[in-house]
């Protein structure tokens, strides 16, 4: 992957669901309170506890989808 040819290899991710122009200010809200809880997450653990917690899965963790 790229990101490891850039010497990024442990660098978590956060990933959002698209499009964004068309949803409410509610829903906005919602995506950016369960993507602050993974990138809190991503900050206060080691990139190994990360790794472990995202290993089954490509998707993030939070519950949003349009």
């Amino acid at each position: 992957m790229e990101v490891t040819a850039l010497g990024l290899g442990d660098l978590a991710i956060q990933v959002l669901p698209h499009p964004i122009g068309q949803i409410s200010d509610a829903e906005m809200r919602a995506v950016t309170d369960e993507a602050f809880d993974e990138v809190v997450f991503a900050l206060t653990h080691s990139a190994q506890e990360v790794a472990e917690a995202y290993h089954e899965s490509a998707t993030p963790r939070s519950s949003y989808s349009r």
